[in-house]
């Protein structure tokens, strides 16, 4: 099905993690107010689960589709770089978004150890391989962390225009972002060192 508007980060993803929030109430029980995900009994077949995780792993898909194509495209080398650096950027940022969602917290006992999400690294084109298990939290981790470190050296300082220094990942983009996922893994030297970047 195509990727609808709103499924991640136009609208489900932010809303669900206000929800889950210490200062927000469900009053009225109702699924459309996403109660199952305050109230953390979200099934694989609610909609709240089905079109988030949808539009994650479709997302994610559309980046290896993007990186596998890149490499075997007639593109200057300097833009096969920059090109693979985006998607990766994007890719990251969708994982972690995953695992803020269905993982537990890296930081707590065992949880690098804990299960997080399936990690796919290839593009899927066919509707086989869709029975994986999911990797560890720390694995998935340790992925995001490559793909911010691989895309922070090829991604440009900046763009030639105001609007694609904001539309478009540039090299800060990844560090900054780099710097948010180390938080969430406690890893506090490592943030002041990105952020002195």
């Amino acid at each position: 099905s195509a990727l609808k508007q709103g499924n991640f980060y136009a609208g489900r993803f932010q809303v669900y993690m206000d929800v889950r929030g210490e200062e927000f109430i469900n009053l009225t029980n109702n699924g459309v107010t996403a109660f199952l995900t305050w109230n953390f009994t979200q099934t694989p077949t609610t909609n709240e689960v089905r079109f988030l995780w949808e539009a994650a792993y479709q997302t994610i898909n559309r980046c290896n589709v993007v990186i596998e194509g890149i490499a075997a495209a007639s593109l200057a080398d300097n833009l096969k770089k920059q090109y693979t650096a985006e998607a990766k950027v994007v890719r990251a940022i969708s994982y972690w978004s995953l695992l803020q969602m269905y993982a537990r917290p890296f930081t707590e006992a065992g949880g690098p150890a804990s299960p997080g999400v399936p990690l796919r690294l290839t593009a899927i084109t066919s509707s086989g391989n869709n029975n994986i298990v999911r990797s560890t939290v720390g694995d998935v981790y340790t992925q995001i962390l490559k793909d911010l470190n691989e895309a922070e050296v090829d991604l440009p300082l900046n763009y030639a225009t105001a609007d694609l220094n904001t539309t478009r990942a540039h090299r800060n983009t990844a560090i900054a972002f780099k710097t948010r996922v180390l938080l969430s893994m406690g890893r506090y030297a490592d943030v002041i060192t990105e952020g002195n970047k």
